[in-house]
């Protein structure tokens, strides 16, 4: 199991939140996620026999 920190810059709404959170979390090898708006980042635990940061990096965005 790895852990990285992503940064998720721009948070400005719990609803956004949730997004990030949501996205994230489905992303395969992916065993938990806690967003922090405050510090604008995500903590990602994962599998890196099935995903890879590079995998999550598009993830964590709002669409905006």
């Amino acid at each position: 199991m790895n852990t990285v920190v992503l940064d998720v810059s721009g948070l400005r709404w719990a609803s956004e939140q949730n997004v990030v959170n949501a996205e994230l979390g489905r992303q395969p090898g992916v065993h938990l996620v806690e967003v922090n708006p405050a510090a604008q980042t995500a903590t990602v635990h994962f599998d890196p026999a099935v995903t890879s940061v590079a995998d999550l990096r598009p993830h964590c965005g709002t669409g905006r």
